[in-house]
Order: C-alpha cells, then structure tokens, then sequence
C-alpha cells in the first residue's frame, strides 16, 4: 500500500555523506553542528514527502540550496516552512492522523 495516501509516490533522501561534507566544508571555528544540518535537511525532505512535490520555495526551509552563511546565521525565518506551506503542510498532516488541523502542531505532532 501507499504509505502516504497519495496516487504519487514521492522518495525523499537525506545523503549523511553529504551533510558530513557541509560541516566539514566550514572553518572549525564557524562551523555549524552535523546534527542541526542533519535535523534541517530531514525536515525539508519530510516537508516533500508530505507535499507530495519536488517543488522548492525561494525562502524559508523549502529552499533550494542553502549557503553557508544562511547556516551559520540561523536566522529562524531560513529555518521554517513559509506561512503558505505552512498550513498546507498542517492540513496534510491533519488528514493524515485524523485530527483535525487546529490540533496539530506546526511541527506536525498532536498537541497532546
């Protein structure tokens, strides 16, 4: 069966030789932690598994490609899902669990 409940199937991936090779990439004294890379780019993927699209935004976590100066200034707004995906991303997640959006947290857990 389909994991997700879509017609599409949509394979998400998170290369840890690659985040190795991000971190490494940064000088030592700027460097930005392995798993807060890690963390970041398993949510952008889990974000197009739940989007069911490959589509990338201009800001926000749904971004393209990130620099390293966005990664070392960790400015929270390079960090989130945009307000539009937001509340798709919720909605997704809502029809997923049952619950109904208002009930689900922006991180897609229940508030329970």
């Amino acid at each position: 069966g389909n994991v997700l409940g879509s017609s599409r199937g949509v394979v998400a991936t998170v290369y840890y030789q690659r985040v190795e090779d991000i971190s490494a990439e940064q000088p030592e004294w700027k460097r930005v932690a392995l798993g807060k890379i890690l963390g970041y780019g398993a949510a952008h993927e889990i974000g197009h598994l739940l989007l069911g699209s490959t589509t990338h935004t201009p800001t926000g976590l749904m971004r393209g490609a990130w620099s390293d100066v966005e990664l070392r200034q960790e400015r929270p707004e390079d960090w989130v899902f945009p307000p539009p995906l937001a509340g798709l991303l919720q909605s997704r997640v809502a029809e997923r669990t049952g619950r109904s959006a208002l009930e689900t947290s922006p991180f897609g857990c229940g508030t329970d």
